[in-house]
């Protein structure tokens, strides 16, 4: 079997890992995987050790989170038909069975396919409509392209999974939790404290990952007497970040609030915390979450989506009420006047994690999927 993925983005976040591990998985079970990228990048670099072979070419994204104007859909749609028959030239020459676009962000991976006349699986990290992207040519007209051009599509939860049936209705739809292998992998380098209760949240800092309620928060342990501090590692997404920083200035919490910016391996300063905050509007699978888990660390999160699908309130780690600031404190300061609380819910976590996101049961239900596929071919030519 070989198989080319679909990259939106050659930087490595959540769905980018999620690819790596997926490639991983395939290529000890005899796979061949290749790969196309927009860019060159830390992906780029990673693949090049996994020996894909990749081709690297820009191609549009077919969701904006803003209107954009006539003349740019119209480069846009010039731009996926060029990079469509190119990647379906570099697949054809590569003998690839199956394309498999890793995000439903690009739609240059299924033209390709249906090109070639070969199946195609779309893997739905993200929220669009349903899951709060805006396609730009519009949600009918997309909607009846991934109904249309999907073999079959991954989603990484069910929160995702429930978004997506209706919008499909009917494509073959797969729950399929990742595998976390590569999280192990981290080396057990820990950053040292300075003896406040750490409270550590991580990820892009936007507006839907609710960083404002982990600061709001802050506000309030101070007036609870308890002597806290607030890490945010992840990179600022337009002008939510300088407000951020203001917020934190006007509430006189500069020594209690550090921005660390994106870091290559946010896992040092995650196991040196006493909590992780996951404060997101909306996951779609939540790999901090997970991640957290796996280092053993007591997570406190957001009541919705893919977050309170992986926490199991007070078995391996709690939920606040989401946009709830003082609900958030209120369970940090339970934490920490509680800390035997703290290391049950970390251990919890822990075993949880371990036992849902391994490679084994990773393979175990993908490959099958994946092969399913390939009989297909035929008749999805001849339809």
């Amino acid at each position: 079997m070989k198989i080319c993925f679909i990259s939106h983005s050659a930087r490595l976040g959540g769905a980018e890992m999620v690819l790596l591990e997926t490639i991983e998985v395939l290529q000890e079970s005899g796979v061949q995987c290749y790969a196309v990228l927009p860019a060159r990048g830390p992906l780029l670099a990673e693949l090049e050790n996994l020996h894909v072979p990749a081709l690297v070419t820009s191609y549009a994204l077919w969701v904006s989170p803003e209107a954009i104007p006539l003349s740019r859909r119209a480069r846009a749609l010039l731009n996926m038909a060029a990079k469509s028959l190119l990647i379906a030239w570099q697949a054809q020459r590569w003998g690839c069975d199956i394309l498999y676009s890793n995000t439903a962000t690009v739609c240059v991976g299924a033209f390709a396919a249906a090109l070639l006349g070969r199946p195609h699986v779309w893997h739905v990290h993200e929220f669009g409509p349903p899951m709060g992207l805006k396609f730009i040519f519009g949600e009918r007209w997309s909607q009846r392209i991934m109904r249309r051009l999907s073999s079959l599509v991954i989603a990484p939860s069910q929160a995702v999974a429930n978004e997506l049936s209706a919008w499909l209705q009917g494509t073959p739809l797969e729950v399929v939790y990742c595998s976390l292998h590569r999280a192990l992998r981290n080396d057990r380098s820990v950053t040292t404290g300075n003896g406040r209760y750490r409270c550590v949240i991580t990820g892009a800092i936007a507006e839907n990952k609710g960083q404002k309620d982990a600061v709001l928060a802050l506000l309030e342990l101070r007036q609870r007497q308890v002597d806290a501090e607030l890490v945010v590692i992840g990179e600022r997404d337009g002008n939510y970040g300088h407000r951020l920083e203001q917020l934190v200035a006007r509430n006189h919490l500069r020594y209690r609030v550090r921005f660390l910016g994106r870091l290559d391996d946010p896992m040092p300063q995650v196991r040196a915390a006493d909590v992780i905050l996951v404060c997101s509007r909306a996951e779609g699978f939540g790999r901090v979450t997970a991640e957290a888990m796996l280092a053993g660390k007591p997570v406190i999160g957001a009541d919705n989506t893919a977050t309170a699908e992986l926490i199991q309130d007070d078995l391996n780690g709690l939920l606040y009420r989401t946009g709830d600031p003082q609900d958030l404190a209120r369970m940090i300061d339970y934490l920490y006047r509680h800390p035997e609380i703290a290391v049950r819910l970390g251990q919890g976590g822990q075993a949880w994690a371990r036992r849902m996101f391994t490679r084994d049961r990773f393979r175990d239900e993908l490959l099958p999927l994946l092969a399913e596929l390939l009989p297909s071919v035929v008749w999805r030519v001849a339809t």
